[in-house]
């Protein structure tokens, strides 16, 4: 099991001054870092509150299931930020059931239940820390919801690709169909159309495992 160094939870824990002297020692002696292979699941319904994590590098997607099985993306958590939910018993508020898994080869902090959750009871500035991590991710949540209710399923295809765009800096995007359909909680079979006529238009290519962009004006504008 590695530890991190000082130097490591200084730079990528967010709150770590605000933890008091002995606090970081509790900290520095049971955190330990997680590497998180790619599909690998972080966190289901079945699985215990284990920590906080925070993440070095990589991504984790936070999704929910249907009873038909149908996944629905809510959000992301990237390098640099934390996820609260892999310790929503932390959280009493939070009584839904998510999904985590590691959209890429990820590494982490992990600090576990047992110490976070003693901290934070005994430190007001680590209680405010993950209550605005929490809201910050249920707006997440409800602009996915949003998005869902009140957009149409092409414009949502368009923006899914213009921010993906932004993110990696790339025009050539690595995702699949199905990948797509999950994110926006539709049918692979309704990606593949929108896909199809945006291919059509020339705004975008499709190949094995990718989407190149062709257009990113015109793309920005159809996620307008």
């Amino acid at each position: 099991m590695e530890r991190p160094t000082v130097e490591c939870l200084k730079e990528h824990v967010d709150c770590y001054d605000d933890f008091t002297e002995e606090e970081k020692v509790q900290v520095a002696e049971s955190s330990y870092i997680l590497k998180i292979d790619k599909d690998e699941t972080v966190l289901t319904s079945a699985s215990p509150c284990f920590g906080v994590m925070f993440i070095i590098k990589g991504r984790l997607r936070t999704f929910l299931i249907s009873d038909d099985g149908r996944e629905v993306d809510l959000f992301y958590v990237d390098s640099g930020e934390v996820s609260v939910l892999t310790a929503s018993c932390l959280i009493q508020t939070i009584t839904f059931e998510v999904h985590v898994m590691a959209e890429e080869q990820t590494e982490v902090i992990l600090i576990p239940t047992s110490t976070f959750g003693k901290i934070q009871h005994e430190n007001i500035k680590i209680e405010n820390f993950v209550l605005k991590a929490a809201t910050e991710r249920f707006s997440d949540v409800m602009y996915t919801m949003q998005q869902m209710l009140f957009l149409p399923v092409q414009q949502r295809v368009a923006i899914f690709l213009h921010d993906e765009c932004v993110r990696t800096g790339s025009n050539e995007i690595q995702t699949t169909h199905k990948q797509i359909a999950q994110a926006l909680g539709t049918a692979r079979e309704v990606v593949t159309r929108i896909l199809r006529i945006m291919q059509e238009k020339h705004i975008i290519g499709v190949s094995r495992g990718s989407v190149i962009i062709l257009d990113r004006k015109e793309l920005k504008r159809e996620a307008q």
